[in-house]
């Protein structure tokens, strides 16, 4: 099912959970190993990332920067727990 607004799209998210059988990696998340996602986040490369349910859970600033390239907003969906006080605009 597609989005109601066709300038929206919803920003995928990486993970450090192991895959469920019905998910495919770069559809429902991008699975990462927990070293990728440690290295990319000292790069400050996410926008915003936090651990929920021993599992680390983050957006990338360039996949938000992929979906404005496209001329699109971009939705991210960030629990409570995981937002970044300290995230900023991406420019």
């Amino acid at each position: 099912m597609g989005l109601p607004l066709p300038f929206l799209a919803v920003a995928g998210a990486d993970t450090t959970r192991p895959a469920r059988r019905d998910e495919e990696n770069g559809r429902q998340y991008v699975f990462v190993t927990h070293e990728q996602m440690m290295a990319d986040i000292a790069a400050g490369n996410y926008l915003e990332y936090g651990t929920h349910d021993d599992a680390m859970y983050g957006t990338k600033i360039d996949t938000i920067r992929q979906i404005h390239g496209a001329g699109l907003m971009a939705i991210i969906d960030v629990e409570p727990q995981v937002d970044r006080p300290d995230a900023s605009p991406v420019t």
